[in-house]
């Protein structure tokens, strides 16, 4: 295939790489713009001051970091455009390393996703996305993935605030936002002060299998003009799965819905401030937490309730 335009493969630890006010134009159909992997030690990646990415949707992303073995990778990408690609942005996270990721007051545009964000083995993922602005998205923004099984004790954790997420395709029923945890990995989630606008499958779509153990929390929120889905859509399920949610302050308006949750199999719902246990309760509780077209909640299965507070929020990290 097509390679990396900027490769860098440092198994034996390293220091840093940093693109400052750096232009790559893709349109040959690079593999990556930038490339980075490490295998132990501790790495600096800065993507800063202007960079930008065009041009590459038949590649795989503009930017790539993979920590694997026992490396520490820091990712911090900042101020910089990603325009038509595949990918904008992938982190990943193996075997007991760490990938810890700052994406701050980015641009991307017209891509397949924006941020993608995987975790395997023991994979340790931290991340805080502020104030990015995506556009023009098919299938999703951003998306969190965990292939973690078994004992594995990999922490995926995370914010996603002051975002703006415009006018996605949806494909194959993906939302804006798409978590994905189908087997044994812990999931902290924090999702805050973001507008989701005309996207055509669903705002947040999480879905936690396995013996997963998941805290979200979703606050001050605008989803409008969601066509399928719903602007919110939490399933549980799976055998011991235990998810926590903290929904209040949001405002979620459009023909796909309000709130959808929906607790399964031997899956346990724990819902911060609910009072009752049943499906409507819980339909209850979240129209009274926050604003939704009437009749756009939507709630099955049984329902825990717990105090303020006993989800867990990211961090520090």
């Amino acid at each position: 295939g097509f390679p990396d335009v900027i490769s860098v493969q440092n198994p034996d630890g390293g220091t840093s790489v940093v693109l400052n006010n750096t232009s790559v134009a893709m349109g040959a159909q690079p593999l990556n713009g930038l490339r980075v992997s490490q295998i132990s030690g501790q790495l600096f990646v800065d993507v800063v001051n202007g960079s930008s990415f065009t041009n590459n949707p038949g590649g795989e992303a503009a930017v790539k970091v993979s920590a694997a073995g026992t490396a520490t990778i820091v990712l911090n990408v900042s101020n910089s455009t990603f325009d038509d690609q595949l990918f904008g942005v992938i982190g990943q996270a193996s075997g007991t390393s760490t990938l810890t990721a700052a994406l701050v007051n980015n641009t991307f545009t017209q891509a397949g996703t924006g941020i993608e964000f995987e975790n395997v083995d023991s994979g340790n993922l931290n991340f805080d996305l502020s104030a990015n602005s995506l556009t023009n998205f098919a299938p999703t923004g951003f998306r969190a993935v965990s292939l973690e099984v078994g004992a594995a004790t990999g922490l995926f954790q995370g914010y996603i605030r002051n975002a703006n997420l415009i006018d996605g395709t949806g494909v194959n029923g993906q939302g804006a936002v798409q978590v994905t945890f189908a087997n044994d990995a812990p999931l902290i989630l924090s999702m805050t002060a973001n507008t989701i606008q005309d996207w055509d499958n669903g705002g947040l779509l999480a879905s936690v299998g396995g013996a997963s153990n998941y805290d979200v929390t979703f606050a001050n929120n605008a989803v409008n003009g969601v066509q399928n889905f719903a602007g919110f859509q939490m399933n549980v399920g799976g055998a011991n799965a235990v998810g926590c949610l903290n929904a209040q302050g949001n405002s979620l308006n459009g023909l796909g819905g309000g709130f959808s949750v929906q607790q399964g199999g031997t899956g346990t719902f724990l819902m911060e401030r609910l009072v009752g246990a049943t499906a409507t309760d819980a339909e209850n509780h979240l129209a009274a937490e926050n604003s939704a077209t009437t009749g756009s909640i939507q709630a099955s299965g049984t329902f825990t309730a717990v105090a303020a507070g006993t989800c867990a929020t990211p961090g520090p990290f």
